[in-house]
């Protein structure tokens, strides 16, 4: 009797101290809103999906969730603004997904005026989309990446076991990478452009490059459109155990590199 009295006696207090986790974990939804003009844009956070979108107007506004365990640090000096998410020391509640609610920091710019974007997260899906920008800098891990309407000088895109997305897009100098997955292309006009991957597949549909393409992945298929004259292309291309429809030769004023294994190649040519 005295075993079974302990025994709820401790599935008690497990219970209350569950419950007491979930009541301090509890988020509220916070938004930070400024009307001063945000030219760079600087995103550190960690285990967050991220979204940034352009929008008319000249608010840049920060929507996101404040728990015990998830805080930020937000700060605008001349023009820039910093979200950074703030480190936390102990035990971390999130670990179990107590209070968890699908947080995601969503941040709205005026569409022209910002001209520098860097975001940092991890384990969480980024979005960017509807921008103008000089220069576009992001990365997170283990999750999704989706990149569309965008008109950018240089873009540096990294995520790592989840789906590259890209819609839409001009830039001058791009290199996107992940791995163990995926990335559909569509509607790219660019000068050089770099796409890597691991055990995807890589699919394109009207990319126009007017200096170089490179798409690198392994164990899966190549194919799809680009836009222009096979003649007008340099080509190194290569795979195993498939088939390729490119070969290889070496005149031409543009640079065609597609690199795979154990899967197709199989690139057409359209105007």
């Amino acid at each position: 009797m005295k075993k079974i009295v302990i025994g709820l006696i401790l599935v008690g207090a497990a219970l209350v101290s569950m419950s007491s986790m979930f009541f301090h974990n509890r988020m509220s939804n916070e938004t930070f809103t400024t009307s001063r003009t945000v030219k760079k844009l600087v995103v550190d956070d960690r285990n967050m999906p991220v979204e940034v979108v352009g929008v008319s107007g000249n608010k840049t506004r920060i929507n996101y969730k404040k728990s015990r365990d998830i805080k930020y640090k937000i700060k605008q000096t001349s023009n820039t603004l910093s979200l950074e998410r703030k480190k936390t020391i102990g035990f971390s509640f999130n670990f179990f997904n107590f209070g968890n609610s699908n947080p995601t920091v969503t941040i709205e710019v005026p569409k022209d005026k910002l001209k520098d974007l860097q975001v940092d997260t991890s384990n969480g899906k980024l979005v960017a989309e509807n921008l103008t920008l000089d220069n576009l800098d992001l990365e997170t891990s283990n999750s999704k990446m989706t990149i569309s309407e965008v008109d950018a000088r240089t873009i540096d895109a990294e995520t790592s076991n989840g789906k590259v997305e890209l819609t839409r897009m001009k830039f001058d100098d791009g290199s996107f990478e992940t791995s163990n997955s995926k990335m559909d292309l569509q509607d790219l006009s660019f000068g050089e452009g770099e796409f890597d991957t691991s055990n995807g597949k890589i699919n394109l549909m009207d990319l126009k490059p007017s200096k170089a393409l490179s798409l690198s992945t392994s164990n899966s298929e190549v194919n799809g459109t680009v836009i222009g004259d096979k003649d007008d292309f340099a080509i190194t291309s290569k795979t195993s155990n498939a088939s390729n429809n490119l070969g290889n030769h070496d005149n031409g004023s543009k640079e065609l590199e597609v690199r795979t294994s154990n899967g197709d190649i199989e690139i057409a040519f359209v105007r």
